[in-house]
Parts: structure tokens; sequence; C-alpha cells
């Protein structure tokens, strides 16, 4: 039931023929660093891409000391003015210390392609979208390789406070087909413009089901270099109180292409 329901959603995306303004020669709007996905699309014709790294660090009470650090690649695309789609590749490096033994995961991570719909641009008001993406394990390294395959769909929420300072928000659901299970997941964001070229913000991402909870608790810092290049670094917490993770990111995004109207 949730693969057709999600089927329907991506069908649906790909039948509508609107256009709407974009945010034509304001900075890069990127998903980078946060967890939080905004409604903004590239705009038609437009090539968009968004690339970093991560490191963590897990120490658990049941599975150990886990270190892990990872790369990551999001090509993001125009089909419509206010449709895109992208595709995400992800490479993983997990170390796990056990006592005076360590095990060592390593490999391309479960590739996601995904659909955005900027549903209302409001420019000077809220804005909203829609996101969904479906990922494959099995096309992961052998390593991460599994029957699972994953999706989310997240309703998206911006709205500008003031001049240099806006609300981001998620809220939706990832599916898991192999174990059938459901996480409800949510963000909430703040940003700030110190400059034109930089800007700070802290967000909070949760994620609950019948088995886990999760709460982060982050905050970084992007450097807009010109409208089409920015820069970012990102440090967060889990704050659940279930094990002491701590991780740090950074990385860039760049746009590039010829835009059609």
């Amino acid at each position: 039931m949730n693969s057709r329901l999600l089927f329907t959603i991506l069908c649906t995306f790909l039948g509508l023929q609107i256009s709407q303004a974009q945010y034509i020669g304001q900075p890069l709007n990127t998903d980078r660093p946060g967890f939080t996905y905004t409604p903004m699309t590239v705009g038609q014709g437009i090539w968009q891409w968004e690339s970093g790294f991560e490191y963590n660090r897990r120490d658990t009470e049941n599975f150990g000391d886990v270190r892990s650090w990872g790369l990551n690649g999001h090509l993001r695309y125009g089909v419509l003015e206010t449709l895109e789609v992208m595709v995400s590749i992800y490479w993983t490096d997990f170390k796990t210390f056990i006592s005076d033994s360590s095990f060592v995961q390593a490999g391309l991570n479960t590739p996601e392609v995904a659909l955005r719909w900027n549903i209302l641009d409001g420019e000077s008001g809220p804005s909203l979208g829609l996101f969904a993406n479906v990922g494959f394990s099995t096309l992961s390294s052998k390593d991460f390789e599994s029957n699972e395959i994953s999706s989310n769909v997240i309703g998206t929420f911006s709205i500008p406070v003031g001049e240099r300072s806006s609300i981001g928000s998620n809220a939706g659901l990832t599916f898991f087909k192999e174990s059938e299970e459901s996480i409800f997941r949510a963000t909430l964001n703040y940003s700030y413009a110190v400059s034109d070229y930089i800007s700070v913000y802290g967000e909070w991402f949760g994620r609950f089901s019948e088995f886990t909870e999760s709460n982060i608790i982050d905050g970084g810092v992007v450097l807009n270099f010109n409208s089409n290049l920015m820069a970012d670094f990102e440090i967060g917490f889990d704050v659940s109180g279930n094990d002491t993770p701590f991780y740090i990111l950074g990385g860039f995004g760049y746009r590039f292409g010829k835009r059609v109207y």
C-alpha cells in the first residue's frame, strides 16, 4: 500500500505542467547542510551539484564505540520551473570498536532518486513544497547491500521573518518495504543572514517510531561566495539520551546550466 501511494504521488508530479516565478538572481538555495528540505526548486533547465563530508562518533552501550565518515553527492535538475529531479549517492566507512577488536564496513550506501514540487513560492510570504524519494539498498556495496527499499514523503514549508531571517519546517513519513516499518520525521529550522555573504542557523530534527526515538540539535554557518557558489559547516548532537553521538559535516553547492523560460 505504501509503495502504491508513493507511485501515485510521483506520477502526479510528472503530470503537472504549471509554471510560476522563481528566485532569479537570488543566492544559491540548497538543502545543505541541515536535515530540512527547502520547498524551492532549482528552476527549469538548471543543474545544481551539492556535496559534502561527515564525521560521526557514537559511543553506545550495546554496539560499542562506532566511528564513521562519509561523502555524499546530490545532483539536482529542474524539469519544470516548479518540479525537479534529484539523484543522490553516499559513500560510508564505519569502524566499530568492541573491547580489543574492531569491525569495518565501507562502500556505496543506498543510492536515492527524488522528486521535489514547489507548490507555492510566496516570494516575500510562505512557500510550500512536497519532497518524495526512494532509496535502493539493493544497489549498495556488499557491506550495505540488502533487499530493503525505503521511501520518504515529506511536506516542506518556509516563511521569511523580517528582512534577514526565516523559519523552515518539514513533516513526513519514511517507509521501509522489507521490514514494513514507518517512521515519522519532523524538523524546525531558524536561519539568520548576518550579511549578504554569511548566514547562521539552528535546527531541531526528530525521528519517531514504535521502536525508536531520536532528537538531534544542530547548527552551522553558510558562506555565499556569489549567487552560484556556497560552502557550509555544521555541528550536531543527539539529545535523546540513548547514547552519546556527535557529528560534524561540511561541504559546498554549485549552480550551473542555462535557464529555460
